[in-house]
Order: C-alpha cells, then structure tokens, then sequence
C-alpha cells in the first residue's frame, strides 16, 4: 500500500457527492461504493451514535430510496463495514459515530 493510501481513500469518499435518486428507479449496485461511503460519513457529521440499523435507514434516505431492499442494505452495510476497517468510523456505547 502507497504511504497515506487509508488517508487517501477517506478523501476519496469524504470528495465524492451524494445524489438523492428519489424517483429515479436507479438500482443499488449502479452506485459506487465511494457514494455509499461518503452518504455514511455525511448521516454521522453531526455526530450523533446510530445503531446499524439506524444508520442504514437514514444512508437509504440521504439516497433517496424509501424501502431497504437486500442489495440496497448490503451496500450500505458493505460501506460501514469499509469504513469501520478503515476507522473512519467506530462502534461505541452510543452506537456507531465518526472519528475525529
């Protein structure tokens, strides 16, 4: 891995914007990865603990979907997952939260 490769990736995630697809029909997996992950990061700003369960819900409506399919939790689960590995984000007695 390239020197400040996690530092990077964090960037990459914290660049990429979020689209609401609100009515769009687009599916799931027709979203980048770094979408789900900044769509994460942008739900914890305010720096509030969210279980999983919380924090998929509100990844889903910060998307513009109004139901969690598989696909659609499974990339969004996928992005936490990334990001907790990466620690970005971490698990806590308030739930899961951004790092500073």
């Amino acid at each position: 891995m390239p020197p400040g490769g996690d530092e990077d990736s964090s960037a990459d995630s914290q660049k990429c914007s979020v689209r609401a697809r609100t009515g769009k029909k687009i599916p799931p997996d027709r979203i980048a990865p770094e979408e789900y992950e900044s769509a994460v990061l942008q739900v914890l700003e305010g720096g509030h603990g969210f279980t999983e369960v919380q924090l998929v819900n509100e990844v889903r409506s910060v998307l513009g979907y109004s139901r969690t399919g598989a696909a659609l939790e499974e990339s969004i689960n996928a992005a936490i997952d990334g990001l907790l590995a990466r620690k970005l984000i971490g698990k806590g007695s308030v739930g899961i939260q951004k790092r500073d």
